[in-house]
């Protein structure tokens, strides 16, 4: 089995799961780290230490090998440094945050494919996470897509050597130019132009659009389970991306046993929209934190396209009440028409009157 790099932080129940997963596939080289406890946070000590001992405790003939931070680094830098650090001590290998629980044949999936394509420079990434629907079927175990799944991934030293924390490898003008020629359509541009935009201000502290972007500067495909591999626990609160409910935190681990049949690298497009579509929804669903400035924008728009038609309804009401109040003052100067005509047939006659005379006054006009 190929090494394994764990992702930990402050999230004693989410390690405490993935170790269970570990324990049945027994892996011989472990590689930890551990972010650090951040500042202000007194429950971080705890819940720290308490990963680290979970970690210590690991009951199978393993080596074990350590990056445990003294400061906390964050999302970004935290997860990208560690699997610089991986990768500098291996050559092929798999990474697992606390919070992504494989199926047992996510293993020999991952390690079987990193064998394969291991000098194949077309192949970025094997992903264990497919974000296809239940409802579509593939008769392949895996297949090519130019989109990228880390909850439960592999990859080489030789396609993380093209990683670029800092997207400086070009400029913002040659990022924009290789995101529009990768994009499908018009709204997947504006996606992930969106995303490169925010990206390059500095405002999501993520590690992930990296790999897309940089993937993507390669031009190479990323090898995913047709069956999603990897069940992901960490739609909660304490979360720092997906926070809250999302139809994603649905998907079940599944088994994708082998053998394996031979699979042209070559990106299906139909199945690529499909995921984008999953991807847009989820983003939707629960990733505010990635538009929340454009649907603030939105929201003001909104407000004041509302403001307008309250502005403009109040006007009409006026005009209305204005028109019912000069009625109401004819109606009652024909009062001797209704004393007249009793009932209905006189109120019919008083208005037949009143509305022959204002043609009248109308036309004059």
């Amino acid at each position: 089995m190929a090494p394994i790099l764990l992702l930990l932080f402050n999230r004693p129940d989410l390690t405490e799961g993935l170790i269970a997963c570990l324990r049945r596939a027994a892996p011989e080289q472990l590689f930890i780290a551990i972010d650090g406890p951040r500042v202000g946070v007194e429950s971080d000590f705890e819940r720290v230490n308490e990963v680290r001992r979970l970690a210590e405790a690991i009951d199978w003939q393993c080596e074990k090998r350590w990056l445990i931070r003294e400061r906390n680094l964050g999302c970004g830098l935290a997860v990208s440094g560690a699997i610089t650090w991986f990768f500098d001590q291996v050559e092929e290998g798999i990474i697992l945050e606390d919070d992504c629980h494989p199926d047992p044949t996510f293993f020999q999936f991952s390690s079987f494919m990193l064998e394969k394509y291991r000098d194949d420079a077309r192949v970025f990434m094997v992903s264990g996470t497919s974000l296809l629907p239940d409802s579509v079927h593939l008769v392949n175990p895996y297949y090519f897509s130019k989109y990228m799944g880390i909850w439960g991934w592999a990859s080489w030293r030789r396609a993380w050597k093209a990683y670029d924390y800092d997207l400086a490898s070009l400029s913002a003008g040659e990022w924009e130019n290789l995101v529009r020629a990768r994009s499908a359509n018009a709204v997947e541009c504006r996606y992930w132009l969106h995303i490169l935009e925010l990206m390059l201000a500095g405002k999501i502290d993520t590690w992930d659009f990296q790999v897309q972007f940089c993937a993507w500067k390669e031009d190479a495909l990323h090898l995913t389970s047709s069956r999603n591999l990897v069940e992901n626990f960490g739609f909660r609160g304490d979360a720092t991306h997906t926070k809250g409910h999302s139809p994603l935190a649905e998907r079940r681990a599944q088994s994708n046993p082998p053998p394996y049949a031979e699979v042209p690298v070559l990106a299906d497009e139909s199945l690529d929209r499909i995921v984008f579509g999953e991807k847009l929804h989820a983003s939707l669903a629960l990733a505010e934190w990635l538009f929340g400035e454009s649907q603030e924008r939105e929201r003001a728009r909104q407000v004041e396209r509302l403001s307008a038609d309250l502005v403009e309804a109040q006007s009409r009401i006026g005009q209305l009440s204005s028109e019912i109040a000069s009625l109401i003052g004819e109606i009652q100067s024909e009062r001797s028409e209704l004393a007249r005509y009793y009932g209905f047939s006189g109120a019919l006659r008083c208005l037949r009157k009143i509305f022959y005379r204002r043609r009248r006054s109308d036309k004059r006009r």
